[in-house]
């Protein structure tokens, strides 16, 4: 990034704005890099006076670059257009903090000029001095496009790209539910019946499962003559078969709310229609 401080003076401030009657030039020796034309919407006086542009470097910029910067008239406004060149070096990068750091003396440097009489910055106590959001912020983000990514402790609100850190789920208890039968025979068998037929043992597992709680609701119910009884007995089974290892606890936690949905339609729904 290449900053440029201007000092343009006149003794009555012309009709058009500086954007509209000058253009600011980035130069390689006499190859022409780059053109703009400086920004003034908000400050007074048009832009004249004291004002600031900038300039991205571009991929053929090096050290060994013949930069200049030409500041001169818009040909369509004078018939001899005034023209200043002026050579400019390029050092190490400076850093993010550096950048902060000179703009905010810049601002404080172009609120101390006399004919601005506008509040660039802010003292936001426990953030210390920041662009004003209208002057201030409209101002420095126009004269250097995407400022708020260089130097975002410049600007009061920061916009940033949040940190997403997906959460990691311990499943170290189903996984030690699911090898309770390990090494016996009755995991063997298992395992050897779902071979046979192809199948994954847990699609093994699970119907068996369903079928020994529908027989145990089934005798339940017979026993006590209650339908709510027998469908506790029959989940009462059911988990107790995921203790077991039997039932993935996923398959637990779909029937879970699909029991609250009952409970819920019994309770509110039933009640409210009889």
């Amino acid at each position: 990034m290449i900053l440029v401080e201007y000092e343009l003076l006149y003794d009555t401030t012309p009709a058009e704005s500086i954007g509209e009657a000058y253009l600011s030039k980035l130069l390689d020796g006499t190859t022409e890099l780059d053109s703009l034309q400086p920004y003034s919407s908000t400050i007074p006086n048009s832009g004249y006076e004291n004002g600031l542009f900038s300039f991205y470097d571009s991929d053929g910029i090096t050290v060994a670059t013949q930069l200049k910067i030409r500041f001169q008239g818009n040909p369509a406004l004078f018939a001899d257009p005034p023209t200043v060149t002026e050579d400019i070096s390029i050092s190490s990068p400076n850093t993010r903090a550096r950048l902060t750091i000179d703009l905010r003396a810049l601002a404080q440097k172009f609120e101390a000029t006399v004919n601005w009489n506008i509040d660039l910055l802010e003292d936001t106590a426990e953030e210390g001095l920041r662009l004003t959001p209208t002057n201030g912020e409209d101002y420095f983000s126009g004269a250097i496009p995407d400022l708020r990514t260089y130097a975002p402790t410049l600007f009061q609100s920061i916009v940033d790209v949040p940190i997403v850190e997906p959460e990691l789920f311990d499943k170290g208890y189903e996984e030690n539910l699911r090898n309770f039968w390990d090494g016996t025979s009755f995991d063997n068998a298992m395992s050897d019946l779902a071979d046979y037929l192809g199948i994954s043992k847990t699609f093994f597992s699970v119907p068996l499962v369903i079928i020994a709680a529908g027989g145990i609701a089934f005798y339940v119910r017979g026993g006590t003559r209650s339908p709510v009884v027998g469908i506790f007995s029959a989940l009462i089974a059911l988990s107790t078969g995921a203790t077991l290892g039997l039932v993935p606890l996923a398959f637990i936690n779909v029937l879970a709310l699909l029991g609250i949905i009952a409970l819920g339609y019994i309770f509110f729904y039933v009640r409210s229609t009889s």
